[in-house]
């Protein structure tokens, strides 16, 4: 799955400056990129292709045609769950995480994307 950030933006995020940690993050972005895909649960988390009116562009078997280009919402909702990931190793830390759900402020993110659908 292509990461829905990029290293750079990770570093930029947290404000890491050196290349020390740099397998670490990417290894957390990875996980990141994967649990919330996982959460959206089947939509895409590219941006669709939008008409003039607003409307989003169908291809002739009536499909959503999306760009490559991932959704701000997205994005920040990885950078996000790296910052929880990198911030709380361990995973122990209760605040961050509740049972198998995302943090509050990731799903408050992602609860319109998740609930987009266009069919």
């Amino acid at each position: 799955m292509t990461p829905f950030a990029t290293l750079e933006q990770v570093k930029r995020h947290l404000r890491i400056d050196d290349d020390d940690a740099d397998d670490d993050l990417t290894l957390k972005l990875e996980t990141a990129t994967e649990r919330i895909g996982l959460h959206l649960n089947g939509v895409s988390p590219f941006q669709p292709e939008l008409d003039d009116s607003g409307l989003p562009v169908r291809d002739a078997d009536g499909k959503v045609i999306y760009t490559a280009q991932v959704r701000g919402s997205v994005k920040s909702a990885t950078l996000l769950l790296v910052g929880y990931l990198y911030r709380y190793p361990s995973g122990d830390e209760k605040a961050a995480f509740d049972g198998s759900q995302l943090p509050a402020p990731i799903t408050a993110l992602l609860a319109p994307v998740r609930r987009m659908a266009y069919a």
